[in-house]
């Protein structure tokens, strides 16, 4: 009987003894991990959309001895430069153009216009531009309203037509921001 008692004590310290031991390593970690951190961000998708097609028509007036270029591969097709040269006064240019979507989530546009020495109207369908590829055409109005310093002819106007997006459902309205610079 002294022998089984033993037995039981020694079970029973032993049982203690792993115990306390596992309970020693489990507050050990715990008060390890209390220092770790995790930071990280959850994507569920992208914006990118761009321009991918323009061309221009001349309407009105004739360019004459005037030229109109179009850039939309600066800045990864995020703006488009519009360079006029040697233009009449009434000249009215119209440049057709095509924003694809290359993210995964929808973006809207709106229409913007501006006037002064020249009037610029860009006209993009309200509404949503798909994500995945999907596509929207839009047209630039561009007539020049004075002369320029040789008497007749606009010497030079360089336009960035720079995109300003958002996702379709962030803001009511986006727009395309036109930033005028000339030489």
């Amino acid at each position: 009987m002294v022998k089984k008692l033993s037995i039981i004590y020694k079970t029973g310290l032993l049982f203690l003894a792993l115990t306390i031991s596992l309970g020693l390593v489990g507050y050990s970690a715990a008060s390890w991990n209390v220092g770790l951190a995790n930071w990280g961000s959850a994507v569920t998708g992208n914006i990118d959309p761009v321009f991918t097609r323009a061309s221009v028509d001349c309407v009105g007036n004739s360019v004459g001895s005037g030229k109109v270029d179009i850039d939309i591969d600066i800045s990864g097709g995020k703006t488009m430069l519009i360079r006029m040269e040697g233009i009449r006064p009434g000249t009215q240019v119209v440049i057709d153009y095509t924003i694809t979507n290359r993210g995964s989530v929808p973006v809207k546009f709106a229409n913007q216009s501006t006037s002064g020495d020249f009037t610029v109207t860009n006209e993009f369908p309200d509404g949503v531009i798909k994500g995945n590829n999907g596509t929207g055409d839009g047209k630039i109005t561009i007539i020049a309203n004075k002369t320029g310093k040789k008497g007749s002819c606009i010497d030079a106007l360089n336009f960035d037509l720079g995109m300003v997006f958002s996702q379709w459902n962030a803001l009511e309205n986006g727009e395309l921001r036109l930033i005028l610079q000339q030489p």
